[in-house]
């Protein structure tokens, strides 16, 4: 009661644009909205923007999406590059949410802001649209998660390139895996280096790539127990007895270096 008294005082007074200011106060965008387009037109790309703020937040997509391009065509002049940033921000995150994908990564592209392209990716990613997800993250330079869809998506000639950026063992550890399963041994070899799964390294070098003084050489210098029973195994079976010896006694086992040197 005592609003829409206030509100009927200031439309009557001198000053009827403070009844349009109480409706920004208190969020009540529709209302605001109705006043603006008599009382202040020039308002009404800011206000357009931040309904269109508060229905994406209501996941109101539809009618956001509609607001962000009234905001467009209304923006304040002398605010037009902060403005338009935030609309188009808007239009792309909406347009991906109701479907339009390949419009919604046009636009965050080509805004070329990191942080827009992180939203979007998130949106996608939600839908389990990996690939375009990836492509946002990469482009944001975000290239763990950007692997990490790709992958995800067995995507690996896009991620192949992107490896090299990241440092996270769990991410080299999937991807040597993969590759391995699908028998590209010398780019698992690579991935299981930087992923520091050794036991790999020594597993790839012996069973699958014939490199075994790299899987011998890696096994002295780190004086990996494990490799050096699966190194002592492979010299055993191919007659080098020596070899043998000196990787079982790398890898404590004792008794078998002794049951060979005899």
């Amino acid at each position: 009661g005592d609003f829409a008294k206030a509100r009927r005082y200031f439309l009557q007074s001198c000053s009827p644009e403070t009844a349009l200011d109480m409706h920004c106060d208190f969020l009540q965008w529709d209302q605001a909205l109705q006043l603006a387009q008599t009382l202040a037109p020039h308002r009404l790309g800011d206000i357009y923007l931040k309904s269109a703020m508060q229905l994406e937040g209501k996941t109101q997509n539809e009618q956001a999406l509609s607001h962000y391009e009234m905001a467009m065509r209304d923006h304040v002049p002398g605010t037009r590059g902060e403005h338009e940033a935030l609309c188009r921000a808007g239009i792309a995150r909406c347009s991906i949410r109701m479907g339009d994908l390949a419009r919604g990564m046009q636009i965050a592209l080509e805004l070329n802001d990191p942080a827009v392209c992180r939203e979007c990716a998130q949106v996608l990613a939600k839908m389990k649209q990996y690939v375009e997800a990836a492509q946002l993250y990469e482009a944001a330079g975000s290239y763990d998660q950007a692997a990490s869809l790709y992958i995800l998506d067995t995507n690996f000639e896009a991620a192949a390139p992107l490896m090299a950026k990241i440092s996270t063992p769990k991410l080299h550890l999937q991807f040597a895996k993969a590759k391995e399963s699908r028998g590209s041994y010398q780019d698992a070899l690579v991935a299981y280096e930087r992923a520091r799964d050794l036991d790999s390294v020594v597993r790839i070098c012996l069973d699958n790539l014939n490199q075994p003084q790299k899987a011998f050489q890696l096994v002295r210098e780190t004086k990996l127990a494990s490799g050096a029973e699966r190194v002592a195994e492979y010299c055993r079976k191919n007659g080098n007895v020596a070899g043998a010896v000196e990787f079982y006694l790398l890898a404590k086992n004792d008794e078998e270096a002794f049951l060979l040197a005899e």
